[in-house]
């Protein structure tokens, strides 16, 4: 059946997620083994000796596997870094196959059956160690170490925390290895806050669960206290009690507490006679959308110049924003534009992936409604991959407004080819009515996916709007702000379908106006008007833009 990864080249992209491996920040567990030559490896004893290890986990068979292995990225790793190098690095070869022989490894057979085919030569030239124990020990560590495919390239800090780098280049290699600790475990304490790898993004009220480290060599961890923070001020304290070997790495489950900023969050964990505060924290690990962050409505997201929502990706990673070429993918104009897709082509059957496009105060729209472009063709006619727009007017219940797959949804016949909209007949044009939400004040509105294993969908020209019919003078989907983020200086660029008085302003995260752009008649075309954030504090902040019979607002992102 299908199918290769097709990797699109996107201005915001996420790679599709596979099968389970440990969770990264797991502890990695300890191993002894010999390798072909007849040394021993400690696993822990080289992690103890403040190396980086690499772990190849190939089968002799795997033709992606032998792609990567003579792609030489961890052979030149281990020559910059390893014995002959800087000796900072370990790399083994662990052969995955429970039924492989040796003679596999060395290229010596061609059996074409999975447990007796080679790829070739294994052995010759290759720097490293090559471990090959068959049978219910290679099972046993296989199971140990949640492999799920060939090849898995783990990497394992001197913590003895594990995470997947994937088929990365020797630079990435390198660079993966960077947020590993420089620093031996505390002779007597130190907590460790571990990376967040939890929900990202909660509605008014946030539950985070977080994990810390006992990074000591001696001394178990019995109390702790774990504080979470917006900005400077503090949200919530949790005390922790239990018994934490050095090493192991505990989870704390924070009880719920309400937001109000949108970002950041971070938290902290603290245990007397902690040696090494520098590790005591984690920064940006959650995102709130409460009543006191909301945007302004109307509003409306062409991505152009984006996305300009404060967009959380989720699930299995598979929306993207794609702006490339090769394939080219053209608007309901019929000229190039760029999309939001949803990678169902390579997502397994029932995996789901979503993206919030933001928290909205509708109350003074009306009769509001959701419209938004779509494009999508089925891999066959038995696939019913699934698009849907939930709301939440109650901090987290969802309501699922606008529900189609399969056929229902398809723009387009069937391909078992990666499907992307060429011409403006393979869109649709959708509208979503909101009314009975007319009155919130904090609507949540995401866009969820649900694979079949099938083909693309791509959503382009997101606009929340009032329904009631008025002359459109502005057009939403015109409009651009670029850079985004944004330094110094933003340019905003828009279409007007006739001359009309144009009011743009710009407001902050608490509602207030900082700043009036312009307020003066303008003639129809496209217009383009400068915005200086250079006295703009680091944020998030809303670019309205009032004419005659419409208001849209756009989402500016400033850094420092």
């Amino acid at each position: 059946m299908k199918k290769a990864l097709l990797m699109l080249l996107a201005g915001v992209g996420l790679s599709v997620a596979a099968n389970a491996q440990l969770a990264p920040g797991s502890v990695a567990p300890d191993w002894t083994r010999q390798d072909l030559n007849g040394n021993w490896h400690h696993l822990y004893a080289d992690l103890d000796s403040g190396y980086t290890v690499y772990l190849d986990v190939s089968a002799a068979w795997c033709s992606p596997c032998w792609s990567y292995h003579n792609s030489q990225n961890l052979e030149n790793l281990y020559a910059a870094h390893g014995p002959a190098g800087d000796n900072t690095v370990r790399v083994y070869f662990i052969e995955g196959e429970s039924t492989n022989t040796h003679a596999q490894l060395y290229g010596t057979v061609a059996n074409q059956n999975y447990d007796g085919f080679t790829q070739g030569d294994w052995v010759t030239g290759t720097p490293y160690p090559i471990i090959d124990t068959n049978g219910s020990v290679q099972s046993t560590w296989n199971q140990q170490y949640a492999i799920g495919y060939f090849p898995t390239i783990y990497m394992i800090c001197r913590d003895h925390l594990i995470r997947e780098v994937g088929q990365a280049t020797t630079a990435d290699l390198w660079a993966a290895s960077q947020i590993c600790p420089s620093y031996a475990p505390s002779a007597t304490y130190d907590a460790k806050a571990v990376d967040y790898t939890g929900t990202n993004y909660f509605v008014c009220n946030a539950t985070p669960t977080v994990k810390f480290q006992n990074y000591s060599a001696t001394n178990n961890i019995t109390s702790a206290s774990i504080k979470i923070y917006s900005g400077a001020n503090l949200l919530t304290t949790v005390p922790w009690t239990g018994n934490l070997a050095p090493y192991a790495v505990a989870t704390v489950n924070v009880p719920s507490f309400a937001g109000s900023a949108f970002e950041p969050y971070k938290f902290t964990v603290t245990v007397a006679g902690d040696t090494y505060a520098a590790n005591d924290s984690k920064d940006s690990i959650i995102r709130v959308y409460a009543a006191a962050n909301v945007a302004a409505a109307p509003y409306s997201e062409n991505f152009e110049s984006g996305p300009n929502f404060p967009y959380k990706f989720s699930g299995d990673g598979g929306i993207f924003l794609y702006s490339g070429t090769n394939p080219a993918i053209n608007g309901v104009d019929g000229n190039p534009t760029r999309a939001m897709g949803f990678n169902f082509y390579n997502l397994s059957a029932n995996a789901t992936t979503e993206v919030v496009i933001g928290n909205f105060d509708i109350s003074a729209l009306g009769t509001p409604a959701l419209n938004f472009d779509v494009a999508y063709a089925q891999y066959d006619n038995t696939t019913n991959d699934q698009l849907e727009v939930l709301v939440s007017d109650n901090c987290g219940n969802w309501t699922s407004v606008y529900s189609k797959s399969g056929a229902t949804l398809a723009t387009h016949a069937a391909t078992t080819s990666v499907f992307t909209p060429t011409a403006a007949g393979d869109w649709r044009h959708e509208q979503v009515g909101l009314g009975a939400y007319s009155s919130s004040n904090n609507l949540v509105i995401k866009f969820k996916g649900t694979s079949a294993y099938g083909n693309y969908a791509w959503v382009d020209n997101i606009n929340l709007h009032s329904a009631t019919g008025v002359k459109e003078v502005l057009s939403a989907n015109s409009i651009n702000i670029f850079p985004n983020p944004a330094t110094d200086k933003a340019t905003l660029q828009f279409s007007l379908t006739e001359a009309s008085k144009v009011q743009v302003e710009v407001i902050d995260a608490m509602g207030r106006v900082i700043g009036n752009v312009a307020n003066e008649h303008m003639n129809a075309g496209v217009n383009t008007l400068s915005i200086n954030t250079a006295n703009y504090a680091a944020g998030i902040y809303n670019v309205k833009v009032t004419t005659a019979g419409n208001v849209s607002t756009h989402r500016l992102t400033v850094v420092k």
